[in-house]
């Protein structure tokens, strides 16, 4: 899977290999508020911070994704970083003796 993309205030940023920390954030978010509805405003404030620390860059933060990110960009947005951590973490653990 290709890494996430974002472009913010007309800059593309691509999003480096994720980190422990991210697989453990992204693991968190989804026991917390994996039944909860889309919109609850709690998990709408970690997506934005999720999604600022998937791009690990001082000019990406939760605050400028609220501001500058178009709507129909930021759900998909999460998700594909979702999913890019879990197929990360499945393909490392493939790799693991048996």
């Amino acid at each position: 899977m290709e890494n996430p993309k974002i472009t913010l205030k007309g800059k593309t940023y691509t999003a480096p290999p994720p980190k422990v920390k991210l697989w453990r954030e992204v693991t968190k978010f989804k026991d917390k508020f994996g039944d909860k509805e889309q919109g609850d405003e709690e998990a709408l404030s970690e997506m934005e911070r999720l999604i600022a620390a998937a791009f690990n860059h001082p000019e990406i933060t939760a605050e400028v994704i609220e501001e500058e990110l178009d709507l129909d960009e930021f759900v998909p947005l999460f998700y594909q970083i979702a999913s890019w951590v879990a197929e990360a973490v499945s393909r490392k653990m493939a790799e693991l003796p048996k």
